[in-house]
C-alpha cells in the first residue's frame, strides 16, 4: 500500500491525511514522469478501497480491480494524442456527481492536468471548486507552470522530487546486474525509475551512442553524414535532444569534474571531443541551443531542420 512507496516522504504524507480524510481537497502532484506520481496515487487509492488486509499483494477483490483497471470508482483520464479533452472530463464530471458503487469514495485521476485545453478546465473548474465530499480529485502534472492558472488555484501543490540516483539503480539491478549499465542508465534517466526502466528495457545506450555520433560528426564537418543521421532517427528526435543536452553537458564538466559526468562509460571519449575544440563556448552554445528547442517541442516545429540549423550555427559558422 502506501508503505511501498519510497524517497517520496511529502508525497507520502499529503497522500496519509487524503486516506485519514484529514485532507479532502483536490491535489496536483507535480513531478516528472517516472517519479512515483501516479504508482503513490494508486497505492493510497488501495489502502482507502481495500476490503481485505492492506497489505503489499492484497488479494482483496477491490485491490485486483484496481490492479486491472476495473474498479468502477476509480476513474483516470490520460491525455488523447497529447491533450486531456473535454468529453472525458465532462464524463468525469457526471460521475462525480454520482455515489461510490463499491468504495467509501469515489478517485478521480487527470493524469496530465498540463495537458488540458481551454475547454476541458472550464468543464472541470466549479466541481474542483466545490467537490463532493465522496469523490477525491488526483492532478498529475510534470510543470505547474503548465497547469492552466483556474485549476492550479483550486488544488494543493505536492512536489515531487528526482529519485536519489543509487535508489534508480538499486531498481535496475533487479533486473541485469551489469553495475556499470546500471549506473549510467541511472543517471541518464534524472532521477526517473520509470525513464531508467525503459532506456533499460529498450536498449537506449545504444540509441546514445547513435547521438553521440552526431557530434564527432559535426566537428569532422561532415555534413551530409551528420544530416542523413538525424533524419534516420526523425520519430526519435525528442529523445535525441534530451541526450545531446546530457553530452554537451558532459563535454562541458568532463576536465573539471569529472565524477559529474552522467555518460561515464564515454568519459574518454568525451575528453577526446573536449580537446578538439578550442574552447567551452561552442559546448555552450550548443547546450543552451537544445535547452531552447526541448521547450518548444510542444509547438509542434520541424525538428530535423531546427537541430540541423542548430548544429550548422554552433560549429560551422
Amino acid at each position: 500500500m502506501l508503505d511501498e512507496v519510497r524517497e517520496q516522504p511529502e508525497g507520502v504524507r499529503f497522500l496519509r491525511r487524503v486516506i485519514e480524510r484529514k485532507f479532502i481537497s483536490p491535489l496536483l502532484l507535480v513531478g516528472d514522469e517516472g517519479v512515483g506520481r501516479r504508482f503513490s496515487v494508486i497505492q493510497a487509492t488501495k489502502e482507502m478501497f481495500c476490503s481485505g488486509t492492506k497489505a503489499p499483494g492484497c488479494p482483496c477483490s477491490d485491490c485486483l480491480q484496481i490492479d486491472h483497471g476495473s474498479h468502477p470508482d476509480l476513474l483516470v483520464l490520460l491525455p488523447d494524442n497529447g491533450e486531456i479533452k473535454v468529453g472525458p472530463v465532462r464524463d468525469a464530471v457526471v460521475a462525480a456527481g454520482s455515489f461510490p458503487m463499491l468504495a467509501p469514495l469515489k478517485v478521480i485521476v487527470i493524469d496530465g492536468a498540463d495537458k488540458m485545453n481551454a475547454a476541458s478546465a472550464n468543464a472541470l473548474l466549479k466541481t474542483l471548486e466545490e467537490p463532493p465530499r465522496t469523490v477525491q480529485f488526483f492532478l498529475l502534472a510534470e510543470s505547474a507552470a503548465k497547469v492552466i492558472p483556474t485549476i492550479r488555484s483550486r488544488c494543493g501543490l505536492v512536489r515531487y522530487r528526482p529519485l536519489p540516483g543509487p535508489f534508480v539503480q538499486s531498481i535496475l539491478q533487479r533486473s541485469d546486474d551489469d553495475f556499470k549499465k546500471a549506473l549510467v542508465i541511472a543517471r541518464l534517466s534524472e532521477g526517473s525509475v520509470g525513464r531508467a526502466v525503459q532506456y533499460l528495457g529498450a536498449g537506449r545506450l545504444a540509441f546514445r551512442d547513435k547521438v553521440f555520433g552526431f557530434l564527432r560528426l559535426a566537428l569532422e564537418k561532415n555534413v551530409p553524414g551528420l544530416f542523413s543521421s538525424i533524419d534516420s532517427v526523425e520519430k526519435e528526435l525528442p529523445l535525441a535532444l534530451r541526450f545531446l543536452e546530457q553530452l554537451a553537458h558532459d563535454v562541458i564538466m568532463v576536465r573539471t569534474l569529472p565524477d559529474h559526468v552522467l555518460n561515464d562509460d564515454l568519459r574518454e571519449d568525451l575528453v577526446k571531443l573536449r580537446d578538439r575544440t578550442p574552447s567551452e563556448e561552442v559546448w555552450h552554445k550548443l547546450l543552451e541551443g537544445v535547452r531552447e528547442l526541448r521547450e518548444k517541442i510542444r509547438s509542434r516545429i520541424f525538428l530535423p531542420f531546427h537541430i540541423k540549423n542548430l548544429f550548422a550555427q554552433t560549429f560551422w559558422v
